[in-house]
């Protein structure tokens, strides 16, 4: 069995501390995101509901959502 100093111990708790501090920084900063994406989206579409194009169809219509964890974004990390 391999023998940690105690150095080597913090290293290591540091690390993994850090990583784990790290996710959840990125899922909250993901969820803000989401959160604010979703509210333009819904000024934007409330602004424009009363425009229309000449054939009398909406101009701004909402066509669905993206099923939650289909994409991603690069970190520049």
């Amino acid at each position: 069995m391999e023998e940690y100093t105690a150095s080597q111990v913090q290293q290591l708790t540091r690390t993994v501390l850090d990583s784990s501090l790290e996710e959840l920084l990125r899922a909250g900063a993901r969820k803000m995101l989401q959160a604010a994406l979703e509210l333009e989206v819904d000024e934007y579409i409330e602004l424009s509901r009363g425009a229309s194009e000449a054939a009398g169809r909406q101009v701004v219509v909402r066509n669905g959502r993206i099923p939650s964890g289909s994409w991603s974004a690069g970190s520049a990390s």
